[in-house]
């Protein structure tokens, strides 16, 4: 069925509910999942509603616009954002992945939450996160992907992983597979857990000598795939400027390309922790 919260109002569910194929939730109010558990199926439409302390669960694709601000998702659920469609995580709460959060969409991930990824294989958790080719997954601001460290915890990144604005540290303490590209347009992307990059692209945004995008690694960064960078708002450096755009405490092999910016004449060190161009 349809739900409509009109504007200036605000159609809660405090407990348990169930959402089947082909259910609205709609208005200029909000649709507010406060409590229990909200288990969704088969491909749902929103534009106005908002997980707010609920447990979702189920296996859904959301069509349209939700925001994420406290609550988590279940163990065993499978929430895909579908193409086109947006997911906003915002404010202060930590948020707990126990299931797989699949993003064919947007996700825009802000505020000062951190998100909780828990898999055990299953047993308790299966908590993962996808982001599929075609997708965009914006980090804007400099929280961390914290790994519950059974082992298991995982983000596979097939689409564009973009980072911007936020001038700190975001942290991804999972595994991390990128087959798509990272996109560092200000700040750092600290891949504290193990790293996996074949066929993947890391680019990073350099707007000025001290102002540009970096990625470091915790662990043997093993080269591969596509190193690029890109100039911002006319910039132009100076003959002599260095930008040490990775770090790493080891590595091995060599990036398959560089794509660096034709505006300069670029010179390559390829230093034993450190990449700079």
């Amino acid at each position: 069925g349809q739900f409509i919260a009109e504007a200036g109002a605000t159609l809660a569910f405090p407990t348990s509910y169930a959402g089947s194929s082909g259910a609205v939730f709609s208005g200029a109010g909000t649709n507010l999942l406060s409590g229990g558990t909200f288990t969704a199926n088969g491909s749902i439409t929103t534009s106005n509603t908002v997980l707010a302390g609920a447990t979702l669960a189920g296996n859904a694709t959301l069509n349209g616009l939700i925001t994420w601000t406290s609550g988590t998702l279940a163990n065993g659920a499978a929430l895909t954002i579908a193409n086109n469609a947006v997911m906003n995580i915002s404010g202060s709460s930590a948020k707990g992945i126990y299931g797989v959060l699949t993003n064919a969409g947007m996700v825009n991930w802000s505020g000062t939450g951190d998100l909780y990824v828990y898999n055990n294989n299953g047993a308790n958790y299966s908590g993962a996160i996808c982001n599929l080719a075609g997708g965009v997954f914006n980090a804007q601001n400099d929280q961390t992907i914290i790994c519950a460290c059974y082992g298991l915890e995982y983000f596979n990144n097939a689409g564009l992983f973009r980072k911007w604005p936020g001038t700190g540290t975001t942290t991804i303490s999972v595994a991390f597979t990128n087959t798509g590209t990272v996109d560092v347009e200000s700040g750092t992307v600290n891949v504290s857990g193990a790293y996996s990059g074949a066929n993947g692209a890391l680019s990073v945004m350099i707007s000025g000598v001290s102002n540009y995008g970096r990625v470091t690694f915790g662990s043997a960064f093993a080269m591969t795939g596509t190193l690029g960078a890109q100039l911002s708002g006319g910039y132009l450096p100076n003959a002599g400027n260095a930008f040490t755009i990775l770090t790493y405490p080891s590595r091995n092999g060599t990036f398959n390309a560089l794509n660096l910016p034709p505006e300069a004449v670029w010179q390559v060190s390829n230093a034993p922790t450190a990449f700079i161009i």
